[in-house]
């Protein structure tokens, strides 16, 4: 049995759909969203990964029959992808000076 790392996936998503938000102003997305850009994911980890983020209040959820369906991209998701990427280059910007000072 594969292992499936859910906070990987989760955070795939949240990427793409603020690349999403910044590149067509789309905020909403639908299960189907998921599945033709990741078809290789099952939907129950889907569902997973979308129920962390939520949980995270990263983005709502809204259910149908026990499945997502309705996926809103919430501020707070947009800026921890924010806060992420700021982290990233801050780190970057420290090891280059660092391997300056050598």
């Amino acid at each position: 049995m594969i292992k499936v790392n859910i906070v990987k996936i989760s955070n795939k998503f949240l990427s793409f759909m603020v690349k999403e938000f910044k590149e067509n102003q789309r905020d909403c997305f639908d299960f189907d969203f998921f599945k033709s850009h990741f078809p290789n994911i099952e939907d129950k980890i889907i569902t997973a990964a979308l129920c962390r983020l939520s949980s995270d209040s990263l983005v709502a959820v809204k259910f149908y029959n026990n499945k997502p369906q309705i996926i809103f991209l919430d501020v707070q998701g947009i800026q921890e992808i924010e806060e992420n990427s700021l982290w990233k280059k801050g780190y970057k910007v420290i090891k280059e000076i660092k391997e300056l000072l050598r």
